[in-house]
């Protein structure tokens, strides 16, 4: 758990058996260069409602980074998420409550992207969605009763696929 301010290069963070968290306590910035030394971390998340920017490249992979999960939920709260070419291994983003817009930015990215979003955090605002150069990138629905618009979804680019899950 670090705020923002003391992730930097210089920090080792060696991860264990399972599924192990980076989470960050404030409004954050990660560059792909604070993983450096870090290692087998599969997950990098926020404390509930912290607005996040993230860059991953090849760093971040090799670290083990296979999650994101966003968690700015308040008016004014937006989280950026760019992947990079650098970052080659697959990739789940959990979006967030969508009162402000999510963007996730991977269009320089040749791994598979997967967003998973509930129908209600993708019904307000239109978020900014691009996949990546492949042909299997998916936009995971859960349906909870909220009603996505067309205009919801105007933001949305080379996402091949459109998953509803009951």
């Amino acid at each position: 758990n670090f705020a923002t301010a003391n992730l930097t290069v210089l920090d080792t963070i060696a991860g264990g058996a399972g599924t192990d968290i980076l989470s960050l306590s404030n409004d954050n910035t990660v560059i792909d260069a604070d993983f450096t030394l870090v290692t087998s971390v599969e997950t990098v998340t926020a404390a509930g409602d912290m607005d996040s920017t993230i860059t991953l490249g090849a760093l971040a992979a090799a670290a083990g980074v296979a999650t994101v999960t966003l968690t700015g939920e308040g008016v004014g709260d937006t989280d950026t998420l760019t992947v990079g070419a650098g970052f080659t291994s697959a990739l789940t983003v959990n979006l967030d409550d969508d009162v402000a817009a999510n963007t996730v930015s991977a269009a320089a990215y040749t791994g598979v992207l997967t967003i998973n979003a509930d129908d209600t955090e993708l019904d307000t605002t239109a978020s900014t969605l691009t996949g990546g150069t492949g042909t299997s990138d998916v936009l995971a629905i859960t349906v909870t009763g909220g009603t996505i618009a067309a205009a919801d979804l105007a933001n949305v680019t080379a996402i091949e696929n459109f998953n509803t899950v009951a």
